[in-house]
């Protein structure tokens, strides 16, 4: 959450109306404040007021930081751990809604981070043997989730060698586990809420390596704490509901 980039991508999310109704849009649009204010909730009004923004060419972002010279703050140093909250909480909405598609109890996804940065077959090999290891018996299918990510900059554009490198990877290892005996299959969801939202919910996952990992396994327990939080709260208003001992009837 810092850069120049990061700031534009927020910016460009918070202003175009491609991103309508997607989480990212819905947490950007919480946590950012205009001049010290909120932002508009409706769409439309929140696309016009971002856009209109002086700073650098208009609808874009081009300050480096949470802050810029238009008055948009993105929030504030060191609050990373409530936009994990928040975002967990939007994605724990969307499941228990039926938005999300669900891993089965049997199922074990690995994560794979593919195109411009493509994992080794011995080390993505070790990472899941170590999860089936401590799954037992439980997993019979091994699900490979990727798609191919370019960030479209730096070196981080298509190439064709990259292309290759992420399909030979998939195929290596789905013949590898099919050959062991296990039930596989690659799924590959562009829909990033959707995918995000399959990958924090499934019973056992491999979360991988970079980024996108990270925020999975934060995002995970994240979910976990507010499970238990969810549940002891139920719990104290359970009790004081159905206080112990004889109860009047009702007439």
């Amino acid at each position: 959450r810092a850069g120049q980039k990061w700031r534009a991508d927020s910016t460009a999310i918070l202003c175009s109306p491609d991103f309508r109704g997607t989480a990212l849009r819905q947490l950007l649009a919480k946590r950012a404040h205009l001049h010290g204010r909120a932002l508009p909730l409706d769409d439309e009004a929140l696309e016009l007021t971002v856009a209109s923004m002086q700073e650098g060419r208009q609808g874009h972002a081009c300050a480096v930081g949470l802050s810029g010279p238009s008055g948009l703050s993105l929030g504030e140093e060191g609050d990373t751990e409530d936009w994990i909250f928040d975002l967990a909480w939007l994605l724990r909405e969307r499941f228990e809604r039926g938005r999300c598609e669900v891993a089965r109890s049997d199922e074990l996804v690995v994560h794979l981070r593919l195109g411009d940065v493509v994992p080794d077959f011995e080390g993505a090999v070790r990472d899941v043997d170590s999860a089936l290891q401590a799954a037992g018996h439980r997993v019979a299918t091994v699900v490979f989730s990727g798609v191919m990510h370019f960030g479209g900059y730096g070196g981080s554009v298509v190439s064709k060698r990259r292309v290759d490198e992420s399909i030979a990877l998939v195929r290596r290892l789905l013949s590898h586990y099919g050959a062991r005996g296990l039930r596989v299959r690659l799924r590959s969801e562009p829909d990033a809420d959707a995918d995000l939202c399959y990958l924090v919910h499934a019973p056992a996952v491999v979360p991988g390596q970079r980024g996108f990992a990270h925020l999975i396994s934060q995002l995970r327990d994240a979910l976990t704490m507010l499970g238990k939080a969810l549940k002891h709260a139920e719990f104290h208003v359970n009790e004081t509901r159905m206080p112990s001992g004889p109860q009047p009837r009702v007439r």
